[in-house]
C-alpha cells in the first residue's frame, strides 16, 4: 500500500521548495513537534499527519486516496499564513512516482497555546 510513503514523498516535496526550506528550515514534523538532531522545537514549524484513507476502486481504476492534514505553528499570524500559502503552491497538483494529484480541501485557523495556527487539508490521488 502506497499510502504508508505519503508522508515521506511530502517532506521531500516541501524540504525541495525553495521557499519553505527558507520559512521552517528543517522544521517538518511527523504527528508531534519533537526535537531531533535535523530541527529544533522552535517557532515556525509544520505538522503532518496522514488523517484518512479510502481505496479509490472502479472497473478501469485502481489507486487510493489519502488526507493529510497539515499544522503550521508560528508566533505571528502573518507569518503562519505565509508559511500555509508556500505550503500549499508546494505541493498542490504536484505528481510523483506514487501521487497523481495534490488538492487542498480544507483550511482552518486558529490560536493555541500563544500560537498562530493554519491548519491545511490535503486530498492525495495516488497512483
Amino acid at each position: 500500500m502506497k499510502n504508508f510513503r505519503i508522508g515521506s514523498e511530502i517532506v521531500a516535496m516541501l524540504k525541495a521548495d525553495a521557499e519553505v526550506r527558507r520559512l521552517v528550515g528543517n522544521k517538518i514534523f511527523p504527528i508531534i513537534a519533537v526535537e531531533t538532531k535535523e530541527a529544533e522545537v522552535t517557532f515556525p514549524f509544520l505538522i503532518y499527519r496522514r488523517s484518512g484513507y479510502r481505496p479509490a476502486t472502479t472497473k478501469d481504476y485502481q489507486g487510493e486516496i489519502v488526507t493529510v492534514d497539515f499544522a503550521v505553528a508560528s508566533k505571528t499570524y502573518n507569518e503562519a499564513v505565509t508559511i500555509a500559502d508556500a505550503v500549499c503552491d508546494a505541493l498542490k497538483g504536484r505528481e510523483t512516482d506514487i501521487i497523481e494529484d495534490i488538492k487542498v480541501i480544507s483550511l482552518f485557523e486558529d490560536f493555541i497555546e500563544e500560537a498562530y495556527v493554519e491548519r491545511i487539508t490535503l486530498q492525495i490521488d495516488l497512483k
